[in-house]
Parts: C-alpha cells; sequence; structure tokens
C-alpha cells in the first residue's frame, strides 16, 4: 500500500483478517525488497496457503512450476516433470491459461492418478508462440531434432515472435524467415572469423562481463578504408550481446561448415 495511505500495519491486519477467516480465491500481491521490520505474515502464510516468491525480470516458469507442484499436492495427484515442462510450453507460460489448463488435468487424473507428459499433449491444446531466438539457440546447440520441429512450428500457422516482439507471418513468411536464417549464420560466420583471425580466445562457457572486456573491443575496430566496424548497426554502434550469443552458436561449429551452410 502506498506510504501515504497506510503502513505495514494497516497491510498486516487486513492480511491477517484474511488468513483467519479462510477462503479459495484471495491473492495478496506485494512488492517489497524485505518484509517490513515486526511483521511476521511470510510464515503465517505458509502455513495456510502458497507463496510465490518473483522479481522483476525473472521466469516466471519457475514460479508456475511451484504452483502445479503445489496443486497436485492438494489434490493428492503424482504430476511428472516433463508433464510440467510440457504444459509450460502449451499455454506459452501464460499465469491465466496455465492454471486453468492445470485445473482440468488435475480433475482428469484425480486422487491417486498421475499426469504425464503425454497426457497433456493429449488433453491441452498447443497455445504457444514461437520464438526465432529459441530456434537459433538449437541451432547453436546443434541440435538436429529440436531444430527440425521448432522450424515446423514457426512454418505451422501459430503466432511468431522475436523475444517479447510479434513477428508478422502473413505475407511471403518462409522466405522471410528464411532470409532471417541466413543473417544468423552470416553473423556465426563473421564472428567466429574474426576472433579466430585475431588469434583470440572464446569458448560457450565465457561470461558476457569477459566477452566485453576481451572480444569486444576487437568487435569495435574500424575496417580500413571504410571507417567503420562490419559489427557495428546501421547507426555505427556495436550491440555486444547479440554478438556474444552468436559466438555462442558459433562456437559448435568450424568456418568451413558455417561459410559451407551460408
Amino acid at each position: 500500500m502506498p506510504e501515504e495511505k497506510g503502513g505495514p500495519a494497516v497491510l498486516s491486519a487486513a492480511l491477517r483478517l484474511f488468513i483467519e477467516r479462510g477462503n479459495d480465491g484471495t491473492v495478496a500481491l506485494v512488492t517489497a525488497v524485505a518484509p517490513p521490520p515486526g511483521v511476521d505474515l511470510l510464515a503465517e502464510i505458509q502455513k495456510k496457503g502458497l507463496v510465490l516468491e518473483e522479481s522483476v525480470g525473472g521466469e516466471a516458469g519457475a514460479a508456475l512450476s511451484r504452483l502445479a507442484r503445489a496443486r497436485a499436492k492438494e489434490r493428492e495427484v503424482s504430476l511428472d516433470s516433463d508433464a510440467i515442462m510440457r504444459l509450460l510450453v502449451a499455454t506459452d507460460e501464460s499465469p491465466g491459461l496455465f492454471a486453468s489448463e492445470l485445473d482440468k488435468l488435475l480433475e482428469w487424473a484425480g486422487a491417486g492418478g498421475r499426469i504425464r507428459a503425454s497426457d497433456v499433449r493429449e488433453n491441452v491444446e498447443d497455445e504457444a508462440s514461437e520464438d526465432v531466438y529459441a530456434f537459433f539457440e538449437t541451432l547453436g546447440r546443434r541440435d538436429a531434432g529440436e531444430s527440425l520441429a521448432r522450424l515446423e512450428r514457426m512454418l505451422s500457422g501459430r503466432p511468431v515472435r522475436a523475444g517479447e516482439r510479434s513477428i508478422d507471418t502473413e505475407d511471403y513468411w518462409p522466405i522471410r524467415f528464411f532470409g532471417m536464417l541466413a543473417d544468423e549464420v552470416r553473423r556465426m560466420l563473421l564472428v567466429r572469423s574474426r576472433i579466430e583471425e585475431a588469434g583470440a580466445h572464446f569458448e560457450v562457457s565465457m561470461s558476457y562481463p569477459a566477452f566485453q572486456a576481451r572480444l569486444v573491443p576487437l568487435l569495435t575496430e574500424p575496417v580500413v578504408p571504410f571507417g567503420v566496424s562490419p559489427f557495428a548497426n546501421a547507426q555505427g554502434q556495436v550491440t555486444a550481446y547479440a554478438w556474444y550469443k552468436a559466438a555462442q552458436r558459433a562456437s559448435r561449429y568450424t568456418r568451413r561448415e558455417l561459410a559451407a551452410a551460408l
């Protein structure tokens, strides 16, 4: 609650009232760096409910997984970890859709039942969008099976995005997608070649700060006679993190393989 409208005492009294009464659907969303001094509500809430801790920019999947396990325990249903992952993918990690489909599955299984990944596939419609960057990641791992599965999903007519940005797939999408793929392979080849030519060292486990300190200076050097770096964007800036990801993906390929692929 805003400080000008009330302090921890008002909030704790309101929450304690709900705890004592018991209820089926009250959610308290609290933003705080640490619990207010003198307020020990967290332990009380944990005894009678469920506490999901999440930070801004964190993974929603972890919180939803904890929710699924807690709900399954309440219903005395055995829930496989693979089933949770399948449900996260099928619902695109949308909290409302995830909770709704989870309740249907738990009702379907019944007390003493078990939910497997195959059960999720059979009973939950796959509403997930597909992320182009996730496809690039599987490509970087040389995971042919997962890459082809994601490729099929991207060309299946479902929503496609690049991170948080939606991509229009109405006109010439397959051609545009393969143009994006060619651009990514070119980036992988370019960064791999530059690192090797400079005699520098990169491995997939290198941290981003180490990449920034050791390798980004190589990428920002202008090329004679053009006076700009080939790693710079249209605004003349080098997006270090994008090249870091490209270097990670390229690290499992040779220059010859990337050139042939391009």
